[in-house]
């Protein structure tokens, strides 16, 4: 009995008179008893980070134009198509004595400069040295006066027209700057009044050309390089544009309303806002271009 006894005031929970428990006075933990995290029941603040990214802009469709159209059995509206007379002078009268000087028109001795200048600075990069090609060098006359067919071939090898180091993405970035350059001269002699707009083939059966090169069964060059072209009534070219898919309108400035008639209306719009003499100017192009939307913008623009 006394052994059971003391087991069990060892075991009792009841306090001590010498430790009395009063409710003041915390108890302290044992060892057994696991202490629990007081959790944090507030709210945390939503972090927002900043976008740095640019807001899209809606573009606006363009209004489509409302043509009303009336059954009538007469048609009152003539067109008088005049009977042109064959005129070779363009505005600024040309003085050529032969083939060369006309070519020396367009490629003058500024373009063949240039052209020095792009095919020492490509031997350069290429090689590290450059040929040291002169204006001399780029003559006819007997393939200038006899040179050797190394040093002939050599220049065709490193012939060259813009620096490769600002290429820009454009389709036709190796000839973009010296089209420019010849495109300015052919604006300069402009002729006349009345032009026709149509497509123009240049032949090229090359394997190097890429998707730059198309097919066109109708034409009797069916392939090459396809160029819209604005011409007089000599035949004269005033004005062109290369077609490079997207890069075809790469230099021309449109509205929302101008891009969104196509590309025959868009090649149309874009080689008749060169027209020197606008008002009264009369031009011709087949119903690939045509579009009454289109004749609403020319009314604007040509009058």
């Amino acid at each position: 009995m006394p052994l059971l006894k003391q087991v069990l005031l060892t075991n009792s929970p009841l306090p001590s008179p010498i430790n009395p428990m009063s409710p003041t006075s915390p108890a302290s933990p044992s060892i057994s008893t696991p202490i629990t995290e007081r959790k944090n029941t507030r709210s945390r603040r939503r972090i927002i980070v900043a976008s740095h990214k640019p807001r899209r802009l809606v573009k606006k469709k363009a209004k489509p134009v409302n043509f009303k159209w009336a059954k009538d059995k007469k048609f009152l509206h003539k067109v008088i198509v005049d009977c042109f007379e064959r005129n070779d002078l363009p505005n600024e009268s040309i003085t050529a004595s032969s083939p060369l000087d006309y070519f020396s028109l367009f490629i003058t001795n500024e373009i063949i400069e240039y052209i020095v200048q792009q095919t020492n600075l490509y031997s350069t990069q290429s090689k590290g040295k450059s040929i040291d090609v002169s204006n001399n060098d780029l003559r006819i006359p007997n393939v200038a006066n006899i040179m050797s067919l190394k040093r002939y071939q050599q220049i065709r090898r490193y012939l060259h027209f813009v620096d490769n180091n600002e290429d820009d993405g454009d389709r036709y970035f190796k000839i973009r700057l010296l089209l420019d350059m010849v495109q300015e001269f052919f604006l300069k002699y402009e002729e006349g009044q009345k032009f026709s707009i149509d497509e123009i083939m240049i032949p090229y059966k090359g394997k190097k050309a890429g998707s730059r090169k198309q097919y066109m069964k109708m034409k009797p060059s069916k392939w090459g390089f396809k160029m819209f072209a604005r011409a007089g009534i000599s035949g004269y070219i005033c004005d062109f544009l290369l077609y490079g898919g997207d890069d075809t309108f790469r230099q021309c400035n449109f509205t929302d309303a101008e891009r969104s008639l196509g590309l025959g209306a868009m090649v149309v719009l874009a080689l008749c806002k060169s027209i020197h003499n606008k008002p009264g100017s009369t031009v011709f192009f087949d119903n690939f271009f045509t579009s009454f939307e289109l004749m609403t913008q020319l009314k604007e623009i040509i009058g």
